[in-house]
């Protein structure tokens, strides 16, 4: 059991000579329960060859520790609690994580893939492991620092995978790519399905949460005298070093515990998501630095009703109303934008309808361009309403994101991605669809056309139309849909479904993954050696069912 964190460290006792060890025993199996509060180094083990329901201490009854030395631990206590000035920074060196079928998870580092074996270095183990294949579910990868290249062009094939690259040549039969991790790459144009010319690669400047909430801080904004805090026990400050987190803790329940000693209700971390179920509750974090074009993603999920709260761009996190910012009010049919403009709101421009009241999931994205002073909201691919502020300037002061529960249904925010944005909506009006049976052209303006896309060389797209031909400039397009059918198919046993930086993803086969090169095998480009720091996840075996996770009210 673990014990509430106390406020202000207890101070050490001086020692005293242990009392006689009581054991506790019984002619028949009984059940007890008790509670064990342990001492830094101090150990409790069970007595060898006695009857169940027996404990004793490690020392000896009667015995002393004649020379024994204060040992500071080198490893936080879950009972302490940091001061509140305390401050925890993202990890620098992030490990990798392994995911088996079964449910279970190992850290460590991934150093690649042969012979159908996942070859796997863990702090513990003095040699590399081994792990097969078809006993692991996922690998999740830290990709460095610095190796990534802006691309020009985003390439969307018939069954779904995407990835970005330099776009060389497009002609009647194939389609020419450069690409900073897989140098050139050709592919027949008949699996080619969207081209998206201008949308290059983007920073991501936070993913996650994975393993613990991070630096997200919950609240309520019911009760304004309690500030903002990080999440219980994840943040604490052991005696010896700055705040850190206590993973152990976080890994044996896959929550992080709420504090007993609290009644205010909160969001709670759990299974790598953070949950509510009454109104008031608010999430919230201030140490991003935004960028003027800014995408903000995120799992939603909700039972029967919803009302969610999101703030942009805020100087303060103190509730939804304070400050300085930009406040999207979500439910499950309207969805309202207001500036918030020194703790005064006024709503700007039309609400508009999110049509979400058949479902009870959804992925989010908001687009914010600050130097225009629009805000876009997608939900599923659909753009649901994008808004421009007409009053003054950007509202917004401030790097600060809070997303506050405004009812009492349960919700749930997961799986966020927050990246730089180069300011193109993708598929602007999502309603313009081809027919099927020609090209489809739509323009940055929104205008469209269908025809015969000839062919794309040195920046210009030859279009054959019903009553002419015409060169269309490639800046000016914002996709290009070719009139080839889409393919749906059943998850191979052999196949790995990677998922790359950038919003990319590929399916493919992985041949061999050695020194520093990555042999795959695509059925639309073929052979090719890859660069590993392209990879952020990779997923295998998605022809067996997933194990459902534990605490959460959604069941996933």
């Amino acid at each position: 059991m673990l014990v509430p964190a106390q406020e202000q460290p207890t101070p050490i006792p001086p020692p005293v000579k242990p009392k006689p060890a009581v054991l506790l025993q019984a002619k028949d199996p009984v059940k007890l329960n008790f509670r064990i509060r342990v001492g830094e180094g101090l150990q409790l083990k069970l007595a060898p060859n006695r009857p169940a329901g027996l404990l004793q201490p490690a020392v000896p009854a009667g015995g002393e520790l004649k020379d024994a030395k204060p040992v500071r631990s080198s490893t936080p206590t879950r009972t302490s609690n940091p001061p509140k000035q305390a401050t925890v920074q993202a990890p620098k060196n992030r490990p990798d994580k392994l995911k088996f079928l079964n449910g279970d998870d190992l850290t460590g580092k991934f150093q690649g893939i042969q012979d159908g074996q996942v070859i796997w270095r863990h702090p513990s183990i003095a040699e590399p492991v081994r792990v097969k294949l078809d006993a692991v579910q996922q690998i999740r990868m830290v990709p460095p620092a610095g190796k990534i290249r802006q691309h020009n062009c985003q390439v969307e094939l018939v069954n779904g995978d995407k990835f970005q690259g330099d776009l060389i040549e497009l002609s009647e039969t194939e389609l020419v790519l450069d690409t900073w991790y897989g140098g050139l790459l050709k592919m027949p144009r008949k699996f080619v399905r969207y081209i998206r010319p201008g949308q290059s690669s983007s920073r991501i400047l936070y993913e996650g949460p994975d393993g613990g909430p991070d630096n997200w801080q919950t609240g309520n904004r019911n009760n304004s005298t309690v500030p903002m805090k990080r999440f219980g026990i994840n943040q604490i400050k052991p005696l010896n070093g700055p705040a850190a987190p206590a993973p152990m803790a976080i890994q044996i329940l896959g929550k992080v515990p709420m504090n007993p000693t609290s009644n205010i209700p909160k969001w709670r971390f759990v299974d790598n998501g953070f949950n509510a179920a009454t109104s008031g509750p608010m999430l919230g974090r201030t140490d991003l630095k935004l960028p003027d074009r800014t995408v903000i993603e995120f799992n939603f999920q909700w039972s029967n009703y919803f009302n969610l709260g999101v703030n942009l761009y805020s100087d303060t996190i103190k509730n939804e109303y304070t400050g300085n910012s930009y406040s999207l009010r979500i439910d499950r049919s309207t969805v309202y934008l207001y500036r918030i403009d020194n703790n005064r709101q006024v709503r700007v421009g039309i609400n508009a309808q999110s049509n979400m009241s058949t479902k009870t999931r959804a992925r989010v994205a908001i687009y914010v361009d600050k130097p225009n002073k629009t805000i876009a909201l997608m939900m599923d691919g659909k753009l649901i309403h994008k808004w421009k502020d007409k009053a003054g300037k950007f509202a917004g002061k401030g790097n600060g994101l809070l997303f506050t529960s405004r009812n009492s249904y349960p919700m749930r925010l997961s799986k966020f991605r927050i990246s730089e944005w180069d300011g193109n909506l993708p598929e602007v009006g999502g309603n313009h669809k081809g027919n099927g049976k020609e090209d489809f052209v739509q323009f940055t303006n929104e205008d469209t056309v269908h025809g015969k896309a000839k062919g794309i060389k040195d920046g210009k797209l030859t279009m054959k139309m019903s009553f002419t031909e015409v060169p269309l400039v490639l800046k000016t397009i914002s996709l290009l849909e070719l009139a080839n059918p889409v393919v749906t198919s059943a998850p191979k046993p052999s196949e790995i479904q990677a998922r790359m930086r950038s919003h990319g993803q590929l399916t493919l086969k992985m041949e061999n993954w050695v020194n520093g090169k990555v042999r795959v095998r695509s059925p639309y480009f073929g052979t090719a050696d890859f660069d590993p720091a392209v990879f952020e996840k990779l997923e295998f075996n998605r022809h067996v069912p997933r194990r459902r996770g534990g605490d959460n009210i959604f069941g996933q």
